[in-house]
């Protein structure tokens, strides 16, 4: 995601591996940090581990798309060959249901709310006066 903004707010081209249909989950930092100290703090030893994540499934080209309408960027969207080894049509999801149902977590923010701290940070590194 870092590169993606950072080549949308110069704008760079995004470059997309394969076809952009990869599924992936993304959850914001500070909600990442909670749902970590939410399950500290409830003093259980889960059995397994615990997948920390959105629930929500986005895909790379959504979020190259988003990107570039949040930073008003004229970069244009390239798909390039996938990389040696990766699975061209990859779905990832978490599965936040441990952390809803036993540790009471919820993420606050949505991925759009995410994206927009996350892309207003990167404008204040890229762009000081």
């Amino acid at each position: 995601m870092p590169t993606f903004i950072v080549r949308a707010l110069k704008n760079e081209p995004l470059e997309i591996y394969g076809d952009g249909t990869q599924g992936t989950d993304h959850i914001y930092v500070e909600d990442a940090v909670e749902a970590t100290i939410r399950l500290f703090e409830s003093g259980l030893i889960p059995e397994k581990a615990v997948e920390i994540g959105s629930g929500i499934e986005i895909t790379v080209n959504e979020i190259a798309e988003k990107i570039i309408e949040l930073t008003g960027s004229a970069s244009k969207i390239i798909h390039i060959p996938m990389r040696r080894g990766e699975t061209p049509h990859t779905r990832m999801r978490a599965d936040i249901s441990y952390l809803r149902d036993v540790v009471g977590f919820e993420p606050k923010y949505s991925f759009e709310e995410g994206l927009k701290k996350t892309t207003e940070y990167y404008k204040t590194l890229i762009f000081k006066s």
